[in-house]
């Protein structure tokens, strides 16, 4: 009966709003202790997602002038094959056709 009577006496206290059970502090205090432990790691998160984002948009934007510089290097080479290729067929026409109707042939063959 004795730790009923103890039971009631704490649920009493803490629904008086006397304190809490465990530590004797009232519970305006407990309750303003967690909403302050609440806000700071609420800021910190906040605070760790704003310097993923940052590090992440660096990432993306290196990444985006990488792509650039190969996306030129890639026309760049592209450009210089056809022009060597218009000069070849230039040159030896004869030839070119030949090569155009040897590979037109190849190709059918490997189709069918």
């Amino acid at each position: 009966m004795a730790t009923n009577e103890s039971a009631e006496k704490k649920t009493t206290n803490i629904e008086d709003g006397h304190g809490d059970s465990k530590s004797g502090e009232p519970n305006d205090l407990v309750t303003d202790r967690f909403a302050q432990r609440a806000h700071t790691a609420i800021d910190r998160a906040s605070e760790i997602a704003g310097d993923t984002e940052e590090q992440l948009r660096r990432k993306v934007a290196a990444a985006e002038a990488q792509l650039s510089e190969f996306r030129a290097q890639a026309k760049t080479g592209a450009d210089q094959q056809v022009g060597q290729v218009k000069d070849y067929i230039e040159r030896k026409p004869l030839e070119s056709a030949g090569i155009a109707f040897a590979a037109g042939l190849l190709i059918s063959r490997i189709l069918r």
